[in-house]
């Protein structure tokens, strides 16, 4: 099967366009030029950029207080988790079964790679969430040494906004 071509690629002019506008937003948000050179050099920020475009993640930018960080790739579980950031402003919330991308597989968790690899060392309070038992998670390594953390609880989907300020509540 061919590699799908994006239309911008032939078009220097378009994409000029484009990327001025996200460099006008980072300059604005008070980001500088090695911010800017950081899109491409950084492979991670440039799948979060794509996939906040592609509407598969959300990110909530701000100076002034801290903001839940929410991972999730459910566009109704962000909305409903966002309603929280008052209320567990320094919190990481995490769907263990977070999937960046159509190659990626549910069962391959991997929301316990991100949270390990972007919030191993935070002592905020992290919230896991799945639809799996935490009985099938216990298997994964991963998971084992994230849950041993003292500011590292789960909560099992479904589950209703008041569990995870119960859950939260624990953690702080």
């Amino acid at each position: 099967m061919a590699r799908q071509r994006s239309e911008f690629l032939g078009s220097l002019g378009k994409l000029f366009e484009i990327f001025k506008k996200v460099v006008h937003g980072i300059i604005e948000l008070g980001g500088d030029d090695d911010n800017i050179d950081r899109i491409g050099t950084d492979d991670q920020l440039a799948k979060d950029i794509a996939a906040v475009i592609c509407g598969q993640a959300e990110v909530v930018y701000t100076k002034d207080r801290k903001t839940a960080t929410i991972i999730v790739d459910d566009p109704a579980l962000a909305t409903a988790l966002k309603s929280l950031e008052n209320d567990m402003p320094d919190a990481v919330l995490i769907n263990v079964n977070y999937v960046e991308h159509a190659k990626q597989q549910r069962t391959q968790r991997r929301g316990l790679d991100i949270a390990l690899d972007r919030y191993g060392d935070t002592e905020s309070p992290m919230i896991l969430v799945s639809f799996e038992a935490q009985e099938q998670l216990q298997e994964d390594e991963r998971f084992q040494q994230l849950i041993a953390k003292p500011n590292v609880a789960f909560l099992r989907l479904p589950a209703s906004l008041d569990d995870y300020r119960d859950l939260y509540a624990q953690l702080i």
